[in-house]
């Protein structure tokens, strides 16, 4: 059991570093948004923060996981069902979070 869990989170973990570093290549002061935060998410926000990036949002509809992602470099959350309507009507449209993520 203990290799089986091992083995899931070393993936996780290569993937998500993977992802912030290659593919989506990370820069300096990069805004980045995270959707769904399990191990490739955590992992993806701990590669952006060394990478540089200034502002890591994350976006699951997990509370526990959104509870649990400040540990992991994650210091903004969006829960989506925590919105009766759609967040497009909660947020300002100059706001260049959401002209990122929309």
């Amino acid at each position: 059991m203990y290799l089986l869990i091992k083995c899931l989170l070393s993936c996780g973990v290569a993937a998500g570093l993977g992802e912030a570093w290659n593919i989506a290549d990370v820069t300096k002061g990069s805004t980045i948004v995270i959707f769904g935060l399990g191990t490739v998410g955590f992992s993806v926000a701990q590669g952006a923060k060394l990478r540089g990036a200034s502002r890591i949002i994350g976006v699951d509809n997990n509370t526990r996981k959104c509870e649990n992602a400040k540990s992991f470099r994650v210091r903004e959350v969006v829960d989506p069902n925590s919105y009766k309507e759609p967040i497009t009507q909660h947020t300002n449209s100059e706001d260049s979070l959401w002209q990122l993520v929309l």
